[in-house]
């Protein structure tokens, strides 16, 4: 017998693999040209910083939609390192990964395998993720997004949204996902197990996840031992 009622899933880093490629050209474009020497580090944690702090401040009235987020943090960063590139031209690159992301090997099987009632919660806009899911030919009639909450993981509003959706408690749901900071322990905060896909063997964090998966084939064998 399954241990829950249902399973609240990440996407971006979880089913399908991240924009790291492409920030990573972008960063390496910024430091080629940036007058300061030896910045590609430098460029790496400040962006990285930026668009993280401005998600954990879009929320309510103050709400920014991750496009939005992606597009300003980096505008900071060019004027930041001296650098005059458009950030329009640049992030085109990275929208574009998010509507059509690849899957990550083990994503299709568990989708197919996965019996429980699925709710997908995601730091994305409404059309990204709707042309990701589409395009990887899935169908999840229950997505819970930054721009419909206005709120970002790991403030609660989305896994409270998700669980609405649900018709479930925090105990009775399993949140499989990959970003410490957000599925972890934004999970945590609400009372939700949290399985961690953790497929770089990171290190644990100082609360522990309730499971650590490094695939998709460790949450099933959770979900139904």
């Amino acid at each position: 017998m399954a241990r829950y009622k249902a399973i609240l899933l990440d996407f971006y880093g979880t089913l399908v693999q991240e924009d790291d490629p492409v920030l990573e050209t972008i960063i390496q474009q910024i430091g080629a040209l940036t007058p300061v020497e030896n910045a590609v580090a430098d460029i790496r944690r400040r962006w990285w910083h930026l668009m993280g702090q401005m998600c954990l401040d879009a929320h309510g009235d103050n709400f920014l939609t991750q496009r939005e987020i992606e597009l300003r943090s980096l505008q900071q960063v060019l004027d930041e390192f001296k650098v005059d590139l458009d950030p329009v031209e640049l992030c085109a690159s990275i929208f574009r990964n998010w509507q059509c992301p690849q899957p990550y090997p083990d994503a299709a099987a568990f989708v197919r395998e996965l019996a429980l009632p699925v709710c997908i919660v995601s730091n994305i806009d409404d059309d990204d993720i709707k042309s990701a899911i589409r395009v990887n030919g899935w169908i999840f009639p229950m997505i819970v997004t930054s721009e419909g909450c206005r709120a970002y993981k790991p403030r609660p509003e989305m896994f409270e949204a998700a669980l609405r959706l649900l018709d479930v408690g925090p105990a009775e749901v399993l949140h499989a996902g990959d970003s410490l900071g957000s599925d972890v322990a934004g999970a945590q905060r609400c009372g939700i197990d949290i399985a961690w896909l953790n497929r770089r063997s990171r290190p644990l964090p100082s609360i522990p996840p309730t499971v650590v998966a490094l695939s998709f084939v460790d949450v099933l064998s959770w979900i139904d031992p």
